[in-house]
């Protein structure tokens, strides 16, 4: 919607605001305040810096009767409401306090071309992709090779594999060529013709 830029503006008490509708930006140190993550508004003087608003809780709302759209932020206690003024002539956009009754609720004015409607609407990169040309890497070209073969042994080695498991008895049915408990076994010759046995 916005550019992602700073707004700032200044009360008649000496407060100053920073805001940016699109991103999370840092204000002043850590150490003299909490404006350095999810920061949608900060409220700052010389002294300290407080986080008046999250970029997390950003609201967007319209009133269908005075016709104004609304962005709300909060931050624990804190709320903050920013009306947005269309003026399609305004390409920077400027930044007021419109009023700060009570300690804990701050209204402001954002008036800029972009809250007019069907103005500055998100217009989405198109991707080229490269031609290749004849100067290709071999390797580009190789892999597709080498995915068809292993696709195909794939097809292949798997199925013979599944059915060579599938074709074994259990373990109960297999015959041991020699016993569990290494004894020696006389085995007989059932062939015809014949009759030696062997130890």
């Amino acid at each position: 919607m916005f550019l992602p830029r700073i707004f700032r503006a200044k009360d008649h008490l000496g407060w100053s605001y920073s805001f940016n509708p699109c991103a999370s930006f840092k204000e002043g140190s850590p150490s003299r305040g909490d404006c350095q993550s999810d920061v949608a508004i900060c409220r700052w003087d010389s002294n300290q810096y407080i986080k008046i608003g999250s970029q997390s809780t950003e609201e967007c709302s319209y009133n269908k009767n005075t016709k104004k759209l609304k962005l709300q932020y909060s931050c624990g206690e804190w709320k903050a409401f920013v009306f947005l003024k269309c003026d399609p002539n305004e390409e920077e956009g400027t930044f007021n306090v419109r009023k700060y009754e009570r300690t804990d609720d701050f209204e402001f004015t954002l008036k800029h071309q972009c809250a007019c409607a069907n103005s500055c609407l998100f217009k989405p990169s198109t991707h080229t992709t490269k031609e290749p040309t004849a100067t290709t890497d071999s390797n580009d070209r190789a892999a597709p090779i080498v995915a068809s073969v292993f696709g195909v042994l794939c097809l292949v080695i798997v199925p013979i594999i599944v059915w060579r498991f599938l074709r074994r008895p259990p373990n109960n049915e297999r015959q041991y060529l020699l016993d569990q408990n290494n004894e020696d076994h006389v085995i007989e010759n059932h062939f015809p013709g014949g009759s030696e046995e062997v130890n």
